[in-house]
């Protein structure tokens, strides 16, 4: 898809609009998609590791609690 961009950005200057679209505006068009996808992927990049942290947290909290668990049903206390 890059490519097409590129391709389709350098062929602006050759007249393949009929004028209507100069280089300039072209490139304005072009920095303005790749920003826009760029920070949607960050964004979900983002909520993607935090997802992940977050899951990472709970299995820790559960594993934690089952070995307290067997500590605590194992102990072998004179009462």
């Amino acid at each position: 898809a890059f490519s097409v961009i590129a391709h389709f950005l350098v062929r602006v200057d050759q007249g393949w609009i009929d004028g209507n679209l100069n280089s300039s505006q072209g490139w304005i068009g072009y920095n303005f998609l790749m920003s826009f996808l760029l920070v949607f992927r960050t964004g979900q990049a983002y909520s993607r590791w935090w997802e992940g942290s977050t899951l990472l947290m709970q299995a820790r909290g559960e594993w934690y609690n089952a070995f307290s668990s067997c500590i605590a049903f194992t102990s072998q206390a004179t009462s």
